[in-house]
Protein backbone atom coordinates (compact mmCIF):
# COMPACT_ATOMS: atom_id res chain seq x y z
CA UNK A 1 0.00 0.00 0.00
CA UNK A 2 1.13 3.35 -0.86
CA UNK A 3 0.48 6.88 0.39
CA UNK A 4 0.07 9.74 -2.56
CA UNK A 5 0.25 13.42 -1.36
CA UNK A 6 -0.26 16.68 -2.84
CA UNK A 7 -2.95 15.95 -5.53
CA UNK A 8 -4.46 19.13 -6.53
CA UNK A 9 -7.40 19.00 -8.00
CA UNK A 10 -9.67 22.15 -9.56
CA UNK A 11 -12.84 23.02 -7.08
CA UNK A 12 -15.73 20.44 -7.40
CA UNK A 13 -17.77 18.63 -5.31
CA UNK A 14 -16.80 15.38 -6.74
CA UNK A 15 -13.41 15.78 -8.37
CA UNK A 16 -11.99 13.38 -10.10
CA UNK A 17 -8.99 11.90 -8.15
CA UNK A 18 -8.05 9.15 -10.18
CA UNK A 19 -7.35 11.42 -13.30
CA UNK A 20 -5.57 13.73 -11.42
CA UNK A 21 -3.11 11.13 -10.05
CA UNK A 22 -2.99 9.68 -13.54
CA UNK A 23 -1.73 12.68 -15.08
CA UNK A 24 0.76 13.68 -12.35
CA UNK A 25 2.80 10.98 -12.54
CA UNK A 26 2.17 10.26 -16.42
CA UNK A 27 0.56 6.62 -15.75
CA UNK A 28 -2.85 5.14 -16.84
CA UNK A 29 -5.48 5.12 -14.12
CA UNK A 30 -5.77 1.58 -14.91
CA UNK A 31 -1.73 1.54 -13.16
CA UNK A 32 -3.46 1.66 -9.40
CA UNK A 33 -6.64 1.87 -7.31
CA UNK A 34 -7.59 4.35 -4.72
CA UNK A 35 -8.88 2.78 -1.63
CA UNK A 36 -9.00 5.96 0.83
CA UNK A 37 -8.69 9.40 1.16
CA UNK A 38 -6.64 10.32 4.18
CA UNK A 39 -6.87 14.02 3.91
CA UNK A 40 -8.63 17.02 1.61
CA UNK A 41 -7.31 20.72 2.70
CA UNK A 42 -8.01 24.19 0.69
CA UNK A 43 -4.95 25.91 -1.00
CA UNK A 44 -5.88 29.65 -1.15
CA UNK A 45 -2.61 31.20 -1.18
CA UNK A 46 -3.81 32.51 -4.62
CA UNK A 47 -7.46 34.38 -4.34
CA UNK A 48 -9.59 33.17 -7.06
CA UNK A 49 -7.49 30.35 -7.85
CA UNK A 50 -7.96 28.21 -5.06
CA UNK A 51 -7.46 24.60 -5.26
CA UNK A 52 -8.58 21.06 -3.61
CA UNK A 53 -5.37 19.28 -2.28
CA UNK A 54 -6.16 15.38 -1.71
CA UNK A 55 -4.16 12.65 0.36
CA UNK A 56 -4.86 9.69 -0.80
CA UNK A 57 -4.05 5.24 0.19
CA UNK A 58 -3.55 3.62 -3.45
CA UNK A 59 -2.94 0.39 -4.55
CA UNK A 60 -0.22 -0.14 -7.86
CA UNK A 61 -0.67 -2.66 -10.47
CA UNK A 62 2.82 -2.99 -11.25
CA UNK A 63 5.62 -0.25 -11.43
CA UNK A 64 5.41 2.76 -9.01
CA UNK A 65 5.98 5.63 -9.57
CA UNK A 66 9.98 6.87 -8.44
CA UNK A 67 8.31 10.57 -6.97
CA UNK A 68 8.39 11.85 -3.53
CA UNK A 69 4.89 12.20 -3.26
CA UNK A 70 4.47 8.48 -3.23
CA UNK A 71 5.57 6.66 -0.15
CA UNK A 72 5.18 3.12 0.80
CA UNK A 73 2.83 3.47 4.57
CA UNK A 74 5.31 1.05 6.31
CA UNK A 75 3.62 -0.39 9.95
CA UNK A 76 4.71 1.92 12.66
CA UNK A 77 6.94 0.17 15.74
CA UNK A 78 4.75 -1.05 18.51
CA UNK A 79 5.67 0.31 22.13
CA UNK A 80 5.35 -1.43 25.03
CA UNK A 81 3.68 0.32 27.95
CA UNK A 82 3.48 -0.64 31.50
CA UNK A 83 -0.14 -1.20 32.68
CA UNK A 84 -1.57 0.04 35.97
CA UNK A 85 -3.83 -2.76 37.68
CA UNK A 86 -6.49 -1.56 40.18
CA UNK A 87 -9.00 -3.16 42.00
CA UNK A 88 -12.11 -1.05 41.47
CA UNK A 89 -14.30 -2.23 38.58
CA UNK A 90 -16.20 1.30 39.18
CA UNK A 91 -13.08 4.09 38.71
CA UNK A 92 -14.25 7.75 39.38
CA UNK A 93 -13.99 10.20 36.48
CA UNK A 94 -14.01 14.25 37.16
CA UNK A 95 -15.52 15.79 34.31
CA UNK A 96 -17.88 15.39 31.16
CA UNK A 97 -15.46 16.97 28.52
CA UNK A 98 -13.37 15.46 25.69
CA UNK A 99 -10.46 13.76 28.09
CA UNK A 100 -13.59 12.63 30.42
CA UNK A 101 -15.69 10.92 28.31
CA UNK A 102 -13.37 9.43 26.10
CA UNK A 103 -11.56 8.04 29.38
CA UNK A 104 -14.37 6.31 30.13
CA UNK A 105 -15.06 4.88 26.62
CA UNK A 106 -11.06 3.26 27.05
CA UNK A 107 -12.18 2.14 30.51
CA UNK A 108 -15.42 0.54 29.38
CA UNK A 109 -13.13 -1.32 26.33
CA UNK A 110 -11.04 -3.07 29.50
CA UNK A 111 -14.05 -3.89 31.47
CA UNK A 112 -14.53 -0.89 33.86
CA UNK A 113 -17.91 1.00 34.62
CA UNK A 114 -16.77 4.29 35.56
CA UNK A 115 -18.65 6.96 37.50
CA UNK A 116 -18.59 10.27 36.08
CA UNK A 117 -18.87 13.59 38.83
CA UNK A 118 -19.42 16.53 36.96
CA UNK A 119 -20.39 19.93 38.72
CA UNK A 120 -22.77 21.02 35.96
CA UNK A 121 -25.99 20.11 34.15
CA UNK A 122 -27.21 17.81 31.06
CA UNK A 123 -27.00 20.16 27.67
CA UNK A 124 -30.57 20.63 28.17
CA UNK A 125 -30.34 22.34 31.21
CA UNK A 126 -27.45 24.01 30.23
CA UNK A 127 -28.82 25.48 27.21
CA UNK A 128 -31.40 27.10 29.55
CA UNK A 129 -28.92 28.05 31.68
CA UNK A 130 -26.76 29.76 29.09
CA UNK A 131 -29.77 31.33 27.25
CA UNK A 132 -30.35 32.69 30.34
CA UNK A 133 -27.18 34.03 30.67
CA UNK A 134 -26.86 35.31 27.13
CA UNK A 135 -30.55 36.99 27.27
CA UNK A 136 -31.46 37.73 30.52
CA UNK A 137 -27.76 38.60 32.11
CA UNK A 138 -28.32 35.94 34.70
CA UNK A 139 -24.91 34.00 35.21
CA UNK A 140 -24.99 30.48 37.11
CA UNK A 141 -21.25 29.73 38.02
CA UNK A 142 -21.73 26.29 37.74
CA UNK A 143 -23.75 25.10 35.11
CA UNK A 144 -22.77 27.35 31.83
CA UNK A 145 -20.62 27.36 28.97
CA UNK A 146 -17.55 26.37 30.77
CA UNK A 147 -19.18 23.23 32.59
CA UNK A 148 -21.47 20.82 32.35
CA UNK A 149 -21.94 17.74 29.82
CA UNK A 150 -19.68 18.37 27.04
CA UNK A 151 -17.80 20.77 28.31
CA UNK A 152 -16.93 24.17 27.06
CA UNK A 153 -16.57 22.57 23.59
CA UNK A 154 -19.76 21.87 23.81
CA UNK A 155 -20.31 25.71 23.09
CA UNK A 156 -17.52 25.99 20.33
CA UNK A 157 -17.40 25.80 16.53
CA UNK A 158 -16.48 22.12 17.39
CA UNK A 159 -13.09 22.06 15.43
CA UNK A 160 -11.69 18.30 15.41
CA UNK A 161 -7.48 19.43 14.70
CA UNK A 162 -5.47 16.44 15.11
CA UNK A 163 -1.67 17.31 14.62
CA UNK A 164 -0.56 13.90 14.61
CA UNK A 165 -2.45 10.87 13.95
CA UNK A 166 -1.87 7.76 16.01
CA UNK A 167 -3.42 4.95 17.40
CA UNK A 168 -5.23 6.69 20.05
CA UNK A 169 -6.21 10.03 17.57
CA UNK A 170 -7.57 7.36 15.28
CA UNK A 171 -9.53 5.78 17.86
CA UNK A 172 -10.93 8.89 18.85
CA UNK A 173 -12.13 9.88 15.22
CA UNK A 174 -13.51 6.35 14.83
CA UNK A 175 -15.75 6.71 17.73
CA UNK A 176 -16.75 10.31 16.94
CA UNK A 177 -18.05 8.79 13.59
CA UNK A 178 -19.72 5.69 14.97
CA UNK A 179 -21.79 8.11 17.75
CA UNK A 180 -23.04 10.56 14.36
CA UNK A 181 -20.05 12.35 12.94
CA UNK A 182 -19.97 12.39 9.43
CA UNK A 183 -17.07 10.29 8.05
CA UNK A 184 -15.44 13.21 6.54
CA UNK A 185 -14.22 14.69 9.37
CA UNK A 186 -11.10 11.62 9.38
CA UNK A 187 -10.03 13.00 6.13
CA UNK A 188 -10.88 16.88 6.42
CA UNK A 189 -7.60 19.29 6.87
CA UNK A 190 -9.82 21.34 9.47
CA UNK A 191 -12.56 19.00 10.22
CA UNK A 192 -15.61 20.50 12.45
CA UNK A 193 -18.48 19.40 13.96
CA UNK A 194 -20.56 22.90 15.37
CA UNK A 195 -21.83 23.50 18.48
CA UNK A 196 -25.03 21.48 17.09
CA UNK A 197 -22.55 18.76 16.04
CA UNK A 198 -20.81 18.45 19.55
CA UNK A 199 -23.76 18.37 21.40
CA UNK A 200 -25.08 15.76 19.48
CA UNK A 201 -22.38 13.28 19.43
CA UNK A 202 -21.70 13.70 23.18
CA UNK A 203 -25.18 13.02 24.21
CA UNK A 204 -24.56 9.39 22.28
CA UNK A 205 -21.84 8.63 23.99
CA UNK A 206 -23.55 9.13 27.34
CA UNK A 207 -26.42 6.80 25.79
CA UNK A 208 -23.77 4.49 25.26
CA UNK A 209 -21.57 4.67 28.48
CA UNK A 210 -24.86 4.22 30.70
CA UNK A 211 -25.58 1.00 28.50
CA UNK A 212 -22.24 -0.51 29.67
CA UNK A 213 -23.10 0.50 33.06
CA UNK A 214 -21.55 3.55 33.55
CA UNK A 215 -23.24 6.34 36.17
CA UNK A 216 -23.34 9.96 35.80
CA UNK A 217 -23.90 11.94 38.39
CA UNK A 218 -24.70 15.85 37.49
CA UNK A 219 -24.78 18.61 40.13
CA UNK A 220 -21.76 17.24 42.20
CA UNK A 221 -18.97 19.37 42.82
CA UNK A 222 -15.66 18.35 43.51
CA UNK A 223 -14.14 20.80 46.10
CA UNK A 224 -11.05 19.21 48.46
CA UNK A 225 -8.56 16.91 47.04
CA UNK A 226 -6.27 15.94 49.64
CA UNK A 227 -3.80 13.31 50.42
CA UNK A 228 -4.56 11.61 54.28
CA UNK A 229 -1.98 8.96 55.16
CA UNK A 230 -0.40 8.68 52.11
CA UNK A 231 -3.83 8.00 50.39
CA UNK A 232 -6.17 10.14 48.13
CA UNK A 233 -9.18 11.57 49.82
CA UNK A 234 -12.10 13.81 47.87
CA UNK A 235 -14.87 15.86 48.87
CA UNK A 236 -17.89 15.70 46.22
CA UNK A 237 -20.97 17.46 47.70
CA UNK A 238 -19.72 17.90 51.18
CA UNK A 239 -18.81 14.23 50.85
CA UNK A 240 -15.92 12.59 51.83
CA UNK A 241 -14.55 9.78 50.24
CA UNK A 242 -11.50 7.81 49.58
CA UNK A 243 -11.31 6.23 45.95
CA UNK A 244 -8.54 4.42 44.79
CA UNK A 245 -7.89 6.15 41.82
CA UNK A 246 -9.81 9.32 40.35
CA UNK A 247 -9.06 10.27 36.48
CA UNK A 248 -9.01 14.16 36.93
CA UNK A 249 -10.61 15.68 33.48
CA UNK A 250 -11.55 19.62 34.65
CA UNK A 251 -11.98 22.36 32.43
CA UNK A 252 -9.62 25.29 32.71
CA UNK A 253 -12.48 26.92 34.06
CA UNK A 254 -12.32 25.22 37.42
CA UNK A 255 -10.14 27.92 39.46
CA UNK A 256 -11.70 27.24 42.94
CA UNK A 257 -10.49 23.22 42.56
CA UNK A 258 -6.78 24.57 41.34
CA UNK A 259 -6.58 26.96 44.31
CA UNK A 260 -7.32 23.88 46.26
CA UNK A 261 -4.98 21.33 45.18
CA UNK A 262 -2.57 23.93 45.30
CA UNK A 263 -3.21 24.83 49.07
CA UNK A 264 -3.34 20.98 50.06
CA UNK A 265 0.17 20.92 48.68
CA UNK A 266 -0.83 18.95 44.87
CA UNK A 267 1.93 19.50 42.66
CA UNK A 268 1.68 22.20 40.00
CA UNK A 269 2.72 24.69 38.22
CA UNK A 270 2.11 27.45 35.87
CA UNK A 271 2.16 27.73 32.29
CA UNK A 272 2.01 29.61 29.21
CA UNK A 273 -0.96 30.10 27.78
CA UNK A 274 -2.76 33.36 25.18
CA UNK A 275 -4.84 36.28 26.10
CA UNK A 276 -6.22 38.38 23.31
CA UNK A 277 -9.91 39.49 22.05
CA UNK A 278 -12.22 37.99 19.13
CA UNK A 279 -11.81 39.88 16.06
CA UNK A 280 -15.36 39.88 13.72
CA UNK A 281 -16.21 40.67 10.27
CA UNK A 282 -18.91 40.02 7.81
CA UNK A 283 -18.37 36.36 6.80
CA UNK A 284 -18.84 37.90 2.79
CA UNK A 285 -15.58 40.02 3.24
CA UNK A 286 -13.69 37.16 4.59
CA UNK A 287 -14.94 34.99 1.96
CA UNK A 288 -13.62 37.45 -0.97
CA UNK A 289 -10.56 38.34 1.44
CA UNK A 290 -8.81 35.00 1.71
CA UNK A 291 -10.54 33.05 -1.19
CA UNK A 292 -11.43 36.03 -3.70
CA UNK A 293 -15.03 37.03 -5.21
CA UNK A 294 -15.23 34.15 -7.70
CA UNK A 295 -14.04 31.17 -5.39
CA UNK A 296 -17.69 28.82 -5.63
CA UNK A 297 -17.92 28.69 -1.03
CA UNK A 298 -20.27 25.98 -1.93
CA UNK A 299 -17.74 23.68 -2.66
CA UNK A 300 -15.00 25.31 -0.12
CA UNK A 301 -16.91 26.34 2.83
CA UNK A 302 -17.50 29.49 4.17
CA UNK A 303 -13.38 31.13 4.38
CA UNK A 304 -11.32 30.33 7.16
CA UNK A 305 -8.03 31.41 8.08
CA UNK A 306 -4.55 31.07 9.89
CA UNK A 307 -2.42 33.94 10.79
CA UNK A 308 0.81 34.22 12.78
CA UNK A 309 3.15 36.57 13.61
CA UNK A 310 6.17 37.24 15.99
CA UNK A 311 6.55 40.26 18.16
CA UNK A 312 9.66 40.35 20.59
CA UNK A 313 9.45 37.50 22.39
CA UNK A 314 5.62 36.90 22.00
CA UNK A 315 3.84 35.04 19.12
CA UNK A 316 0.62 36.46 17.87
CA UNK A 317 -2.23 34.30 16.18
CA UNK A 318 -5.04 33.59 15.39
CA UNK A 319 -6.95 30.90 17.53
CA UNK A 320 -10.51 28.80 16.53
CA UNK A 321 -11.45 31.14 13.53
CA UNK A 322 -15.32 30.68 13.64
CA UNK A 323 -16.41 31.39 10.12
CA UNK A 324 -20.15 31.77 9.97
CA UNK A 325 -20.78 31.98 13.51
CA UNK A 326 -21.20 34.10 16.58
CA UNK A 327 -18.93 35.93 19.30
CA UNK A 328 -20.51 34.73 22.78
CA UNK A 329 -20.38 35.40 26.49
CA UNK A 330 -18.25 31.90 27.87
CA UNK A 331 -17.99 33.71 31.47
CA UNK A 332 -18.29 31.63 34.33
CA UNK A 333 -17.59 34.02 37.26
CA UNK A 334 -19.89 36.48 38.47
CA UNK A 335 -19.13 40.13 37.41
CA UNK A 336 -16.14 38.92 35.00
CA UNK A 337 -16.48 38.94 31.14
CA UNK A 338 -14.78 36.28 28.81
CA UNK A 339 -15.55 35.62 25.40
CA UNK A 340 -15.28 33.00 23.21
CA UNK A 341 -16.35 31.68 19.14
CA UNK A 342 -19.23 29.54 18.19
CA UNK A 343 -20.80 28.85 15.03
CA UNK A 344 -22.95 25.63 14.11
CA UNK A 345 -22.17 22.84 11.21
CA UNK A 346 -23.70 24.75 8.13
CA UNK A 347 -21.70 28.33 9.29
CA UNK A 348 -24.18 30.26 7.85
CA UNK A 349 -23.98 32.96 10.03
CA UNK A 350 -23.33 36.30 8.64
CA UNK A 351 -20.23 36.96 10.78
CA UNK A 352 -17.01 35.41 10.97
CA UNK A 353 -14.62 35.49 13.75
CA UNK A 354 -11.70 34.67 14.90
CA UNK A 355 -9.76 34.99 18.36
CA UNK A 356 -6.50 37.46 17.83
CA UNK A 357 -4.36 36.37 20.95
CA UNK A 358 -0.25 37.22 22.31
CA UNK A 359 1.23 34.32 23.98
CA UNK A 360 2.50 35.46 27.45
CA UNK A 361 4.38 32.90 29.95
CA UNK A 362 5.32 32.66 33.83
CA UNK A 363 8.21 35.47 33.25
CA UNK A 364 5.79 38.05 32.29
CA UNK A 365 2.98 37.21 35.03
CA UNK A 366 4.69 35.17 37.72
CA UNK A 367 5.91 31.78 38.57
CA UNK A 368 3.50 31.13 41.39
CA UNK A 369 1.18 28.30 39.88
CA UNK A 370 -1.75 30.43 40.49
CA UNK A 371 -0.39 33.72 38.64
CA UNK A 372 -1.85 33.38 35.35
CA UNK A 373 -4.94 32.47 36.92
CA UNK A 374 -5.03 36.14 38.62
CA UNK A 375 -3.80 37.70 35.82
CA UNK A 376 -6.98 36.55 33.95
CA UNK A 377 -8.99 37.38 36.59
CA UNK A 378 -7.80 40.34 37.04
CA UNK A 379 -8.47 40.73 32.61
CA UNK A 380 -11.70 39.60 33.07
CA UNK A 381 -12.85 41.74 36.28
CA UNK A 382 -11.85 45.30 34.32
CA UNK A 383 -13.57 43.93 31.05
CA UNK A 384 -17.07 43.75 32.61
CA UNK A 385 -19.14 46.64 32.73
CA UNK A 386 -22.73 45.41 33.26
CA UNK A 387 -25.16 43.23 32.46
CA UNK A 388 -22.76 40.92 31.13
CA UNK A 389 -21.48 43.44 28.01
CA UNK A 390 -18.36 43.13 26.16
CA UNK A 391 -15.95 45.66 25.16
CA UNK A 392 -15.85 46.82 21.67
CA UNK A 393 -13.45 48.84 19.73
CA UNK A 394 -12.82 48.82 15.81
CA UNK A 395 -9.41 47.27 14.89
CA UNK A 396 -8.40 51.06 13.74
CA UNK A 397 -9.23 52.81 16.74
CA UNK A 398 -7.08 49.74 19.03
CA UNK A 399 -4.54 50.84 16.79
CA UNK A 400 -4.93 54.78 17.71
CA UNK A 401 -5.86 54.23 21.25
CA UNK A 402 -9.31 55.76 20.58
CA UNK A 403 -12.36 54.37 22.50
CA UNK A 404 -14.86 53.98 18.91
CA UNK A 405 -17.65 56.77 18.23
CA UNK A 406 -19.86 53.86 16.93
CA UNK A 407 -19.52 50.37 17.21
CA UNK A 408 -20.39 47.47 14.00
CA UNK A 409 -23.23 45.47 14.47
CA UNK A 410 -22.17 42.23 16.00
CA UNK A 411 -23.56 38.72 16.82
CA UNK A 412 -22.77 39.19 20.63
CA UNK A 413 -25.23 39.21 23.06
CA UNK A 414 -25.84 40.18 25.40
CA UNK A 415 -24.69 43.10 24.27
CA UNK A 416 -21.69 45.38 23.24
CA UNK A 417 -20.12 49.20 25.09
CA UNK A 418 -17.40 50.96 23.90
CA UNK A 419 -14.33 50.20 25.81
CA UNK A 420 -10.24 50.53 24.82
CA UNK A 421 -8.58 47.41 25.04
CA UNK A 422 -5.34 49.99 25.54
CA UNK A 423 -6.23 50.66 28.76
CA UNK A 424 -7.92 46.83 29.38
CA UNK A 425 -4.42 44.61 29.25
CA UNK A 426 -1.19 44.79 30.15
CA UNK A 427 0.83 47.15 27.90
CA UNK A 428 3.35 43.74 26.81
CA UNK A 429 -0.20 42.27 25.77
CA UNK A 430 -1.25 45.67 24.32
CA UNK A 431 2.10 46.21 21.84
CA UNK A 432 2.44 42.31 21.08
CA UNK A 433 -1.69 42.55 19.83
CA UNK A 434 -0.74 45.93 18.13
CA UNK A 435 2.18 44.68 15.85
CA UNK A 436 0.64 41.43 15.03
CA UNK A 437 -2.95 43.33 14.15
CA UNK A 438 -0.49 45.38 12.03
CA UNK A 439 1.50 42.79 10.43
CA UNK A 440 -2.18 40.62 9.60
CA UNK A 441 -3.17 44.03 7.93
CA UNK A 442 -0.10 44.35 5.68
CA UNK A 443 -0.57 40.85 4.39
CA UNK A 444 -4.84 40.83 4.06
CA UNK A 445 -5.43 44.73 3.61
CA UNK A 446 -8.60 45.76 5.19
CA UNK A 447 -8.29 42.94 7.58
CA UNK A 448 -8.04 45.37 10.67
CA UNK A 449 -9.93 48.54 9.24
CA UNK A 450 -12.86 46.46 8.67
CA UNK A 451 -12.89 44.14 11.76
CA UNK A 452 -14.31 44.75 15.41
CA UNK A 453 -12.49 43.49 18.49
CA UNK A 454 -14.91 41.80 21.51
CA UNK A 455 -13.25 40.83 24.41
CA UNK A 456 -11.71 39.47 26.53
CA UNK A 457 -9.95 35.99 25.09
CA UNK A 458 -8.19 34.60 28.28
CA UNK A 459 -9.25 30.81 28.26
CA UNK A 460 -7.35 29.51 25.01
CA UNK A 461 -5.66 27.02 27.31
CA UNK A 462 -5.00 26.04 31.10
CA UNK A 463 -2.82 28.56 32.77
CA UNK A 464 -1.86 25.92 35.47
CA UNK A 465 -1.06 22.44 34.63
CA UNK A 466 -1.37 19.35 37.54
CA UNK A 467 2.58 18.36 37.32
CA UNK A 468 2.20 14.12 36.59
CA UNK A 469 4.39 10.93 35.95
CA UNK A 470 5.59 11.24 32.00
CA UNK A 471 5.17 7.18 32.51
CA UNK A 472 2.42 6.29 34.46
CA UNK A 473 0.36 9.76 34.32
CA UNK A 474 -0.34 10.01 37.64
CA UNK A 475 0.46 12.99 40.39
CA UNK A 476 4.12 13.27 40.88
CA UNK A 477 3.01 13.41 44.45
CA UNK A 478 -0.56 12.28 45.10
CA UNK A 479 -1.01 8.85 44.37
CA UNK A 480 -4.25 7.88 42.92
CA UNK A 481 -4.75 10.99 40.83
CA UNK A 482 -4.55 10.76 37.34
CA UNK A 483 -4.92 14.70 36.00
CA UNK A 484 -5.94 14.49 31.93
CA UNK A 485 -6.95 17.11 29.19
CA UNK A 486 -6.92 20.58 28.76
CA UNK A 487 -7.76 22.00 32.32
CA UNK A 488 -4.40 19.87 33.63
CA UNK A 489 -2.47 21.50 30.92
CA UNK A 490 -1.99 18.57 28.72
CA UNK A 491 -4.15 19.23 25.66
CA UNK A 492 -5.56 22.45 23.44
CA UNK A 493 -8.54 20.98 21.97
CA UNK A 494 -11.85 18.86 21.88
CA UNK A 495 -9.37 16.41 19.69
CA UNK A 496 -5.97 16.70 21.97
CA UNK A 497 -7.89 16.73 25.19
CA UNK A 498 -10.09 13.07 23.61
CA UNK A 499 -6.67 11.76 23.11
CA UNK A 500 -5.32 12.47 26.09
CA UNK A 501 -8.04 10.96 28.31
CA UNK A 502 -8.29 7.66 25.97
CA UNK A 503 -4.27 7.91 26.46
CA UNK A 504 -4.59 7.84 30.51
CA UNK A 505 -7.30 5.72 30.89
CA UNK A 506 -5.93 2.90 28.16
CA UNK A 507 -3.15 2.34 30.89
CA UNK A 508 -5.80 0.55 33.75
CA UNK A 509 -6.90 -2.92 33.80
CA UNK A 510 -8.04 -5.03 36.49
CA UNK A 511 -5.85 -7.13 38.85
CA UNK A 512 -6.32 -10.40 36.70
CA UNK A 513 -6.08 -9.00 33.42
CA UNK A 514 -2.22 -8.57 31.91
CA UNK A 515 0.39 -6.84 32.73
CA UNK A 516 1.63 -4.90 29.01
CA UNK A 517 0.06 -3.62 26.85
CA UNK A 518 1.16 -2.58 22.47
CA UNK A 519 0.49 1.17 22.28
CA UNK A 520 1.22 2.05 18.15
Amino acid sequence: MYQIKNISVRLAHHPDLAKAIAHKFSIEISDFKITKVTRRSIDSRKKNNVWLIYTVEAKFIGKVPQHADVQEIKPKKAKIIKLTEINEINPLIIGCGPSALFAGLALVENGFKPIFIEQGERIKQRDEKVNNLWLHNNLDEDSNVQFGEGGAGAYSDGKLTARNRDEFSSKVFDYLIKFGAEDKISYEALPHLGTDGIKYVTTHIIEYLEKKGCEFRWNHKLTDVKKVKGKLHLTINDIEIAPEIALLGIGNGARELFANMHENGVALEAKAFAIGFRIEHKQDFINKLFYGDKTDTNVTGPATYRLTAKAGEHGVYSFCMCPGGSVICASSETNKIVTNGMSFMNRAGQYGNSAIVATVEPKHFGEHPLAGIQLQREIEARCYNQFYNAPAQLGKDFLRNKVSAKLNPSSYRPGLYAGNFNELFPKYVVQALKTGLKHFNKRYKGFVDNGMLIGPETRTSSPVRIVRDHTTCESTNTKGLYPMGEGAGYAGGIISSAVDGFRVASRFRLKEQSQTIKEK
